[in-house]
């Protein structure tokens, strides 16, 4: 067992939610046709100037508030980014991992524009430029480095991916590329004074590769030390396909940015006002509704960080508790069913088909005996499969309770005529058998009588 001590520090990259781009008035929205979203002034014509998007700035204020704040691909041939005066500095994320608090410290987020997308042709040994992404608003978050183990950095990336979302600055798809990150790695003993040499690995876009990577980098570098070599400072980049860093290029100085003033673009000042009036529109943190779900709903700390841990879902079923005002109900049935076609892979956020006011109107029926909560699934199958309401599926598919006692009686007699032997069982003192005919009398019943309705009639006609 090697004695070498991991320390990392991220450098977490997000585009904001923008409307348009940071400088001009393109469209920041992902995709298009190449080359169909820039102009003159993101692709670095000569004689354009830049206008900067006071959204934009806005949103890094919303990022420090909510993290606790008090080359080929650049046409320009450089990049404009905010240089020696960050908007946010000292802050902090706290983080659990493995039921262990740790706070996280964040050094600075600073704004800057993002970068054009290179794409590489291995067959034509060509690379091909698409400027629909460059000038995007883009925020920059680095961490000092407290991380000391994949773990920890995929626990403070899921929980800035969080608080993002709710802030609404960035929508965190990260397989679109709008949150990317940059890892730095050094290894040495545990008591040493100095860290070690570090390595950067660049532009990881999921966090499993973000794991995988931290794990080659420490193999890597463990081979490199306890073989009496030296580890380079170097930018490194990881491959999918391997599970290996390679790399990029060398960093002889970790200095080696040369940066001057902008002198079309003036210095930002914002009022007291103007940030009280930022801070006082955010909207309700993770945090917070999670203490409201606990404290006025009952909710267990377990369920309402299930809800509260993907924005959508949560989002979600804050509507439904405007349309039906049972939110342990309703939460229930989100933590159970609707989470379980989701881990599936039968239906997603992003593209369904029913309402937050349909699911609560499934769930008020259940409750109020008109419908058999047995048929929950088949009902909810139908919704995601066709988006029609839990009304419209019950008339096709005649699912109504409609508690007629004779047909529940005519069901059940023939259930006692055919069971002789679970009969007997049942009246000599096996109480377990009765599971058997409740299960037998909802299923040729179809769900038309309640539970109750069927339970009460079987109990009087199994005891003779």
């Amino acid at each position: 067992m090697s004695d070498l001590y991991p320390t990392i520090g991220l450098e977490i990259h997000a585009e904001l939610l923008t409307k348009s781009k940071v400088f001009c008035t393109c469209s920041a929205e992902f995709g298009g046709e190449p080359n169909s979203r820039c102009c003159p002034v993101c692709s670095g014509m000569p004689g354009t100037l830049p206008v900067l998007n006071h959204t934009a700035v806005e949103y890094i204020i919303r990022a420090g508030y909510v993290t606790n704040y008090f080359y080929p691909d650049l046409p320009k041939a450089y990049q404009i980014s905010q240089m020696p005066r960050p908007v946010c500095l000292n802050g902090y994320v706290d983080i659990n991992v493995g039921g262990t608090e740790k706070r996280i410290r964040v050094n600075r987020i600073h704004l800057e524009e993002d970068a054009g997308k290179l794409v590489h042709d291995e067959a034509t040994r060509s690379s091909l430029a698409d400027y629909n992404r460059c000038g995007i608003p883009l925020i920059e978050m680095v961490t000092e480095p407290d991380f000391h183990s994949a773990e920890e950095v995929i626990a403070y990336v899921e929980k800035i991916k969080l608080l993002y979302k709710y802030a609404g600055i960035c929508d965190c798809k990260m397989e679109q590329g709008s949150l990317r990150c940059d890892v730095n790695i050094s290894l040495a003993p545990k008591d040493a004074k100095e860290l070690g040499t570090r390595a950067e690995l660049k532009n990881l876009n999921s966090t499993k590769a973000i794991a995988r990577a931290i794990e080659y980098e420490i193999y890597r570098q463990t081979e490199i030390i306890e073989s009496g070599q030296k580890v380079l400072q170097e930018t490194r980049r990881f491959s999918d396909t391997t599970g290996e860093t390679t790399a990029l290029r060398s960093k002889e100085d970790a200095h080696d940015y040369r940066y001057f003033p902008d002198p079309d673009i003036p210095p930002i000042i914002f009022t007291e006002e103007e940030l009280a009036a930022i801070k006082d529109a955010l909207p309700e943190m993770p945090q917070q509704r999670k203490e409201r779900y606990i404290s006025q709903y009952g909710m267990n700390e377990t369920d309402a960080d299930n809800i509260i841990n993907d924005k959508d879902i949560c989002d979600f079923f804050e509507d439904a508790i405007k349309a039906y005002d049972k939110p342990k109900t309703v939460a229930n049935f989100i933590l159970g069913e609707f989470m379980r076609r989701i881990n599936l892979g039968e239906m997603s956020m992003d593209s369904l088909k029913f309402t937050p006011k349909d699911l609560a109107r499934l769930i008020e029926l259940g409750d109020t005996d008109k419908i058999n909560k047995n048929n929950y699934k088949t009902i909810f199958v139908e919704m995601i499969n066709t988006g029609r309401t839990p009304d419209a599926v019950c008339d096709e598919l005649d699912l109504w309770v409609k508690d007629d006692t004779s047909a529940v009686e005519a069901v059940i007699d023939k259930l006692i005529a055919d069971n002789p032997k679970p009969v007997e069982q049942y009246r000599a003192g096996e109480q377990k058998v009765f599971g058997f005919f409740m299960g037998q009398a909802n299923k040729a019943l179809k769900g038309q009588a309640t539970p109750n309705t069927i339970k009460a009639i079987l109990e009087q006609k199994l005891k003779g």
